[in-house]
């Protein structure tokens, strides 16, 4: 099955494959006893993505922060192995404290998408900015993976 057949997973990480906050604890190198792990949820995709024999694709500022290798060398090794690529940048950071919009996820999925001619693809993101709600399938408030539960 060709690149282009072959399903893709598009993956936000901040809230999606971990805790948002590890966006600030994961740059720093804070780990120890309490703190989130980085993809500390993607357990519960490893049979889909598996079973489809998916690519996954990063959508994340993490790229952008610490560089696309470092985002993936830290992925389990299972998920590793299926990490092909990530989204162009959502935002661009001009000074220490400043930063400027320059697309959405939707968008920079779009855009992939496009570039790569992919022909089945899906998002998993915490970000509904532009998305076609009508092609949208959302989760019911706050799913948190690995116990279940939703919160409103």
């Amino acid at each position: 099955m060709s690149a282009e057949e072959r399903p893709t997973l598009f993956l936000n990480l901040d809230g999606v494959a971990h805790r948002a906050e590890m966006a600030y604890l994961l740059p720093m190198g804070i780990s120890g006893p309490g703190v989130p792990k980085p993809f500390e949820w993607v357990g519960a995709l490893q049979p889909v993505v598996e079973e489809l024999n998916a690519d996954v694709v990063l959508r994340t500022s993490a790229t952008m922060v610490l560089g696309f290798e470092k985002v993936k060398a830290i992925a389990p090794d299972w998920l590793k192995a299926r990490i092909v690529g990530a989204t162009g940048d959502t935002i661009v950071w001009l000074t220490l404290y400043e930063s400027r919009k320059l697309n959405s996820s939707c968008g920079v999925v779009r855009n992939y998408v496009k570039t790569h001619c992919l022909r089945w693809w899906a998002a998993l993101d915490d970000d509904d900015e532009g998305w076609q709600y009508d092609k949208v399938m959302r989760a019911p408030g706050e799913v948190r993976p690995g116990n279940g539960s939703v919160r409103p």
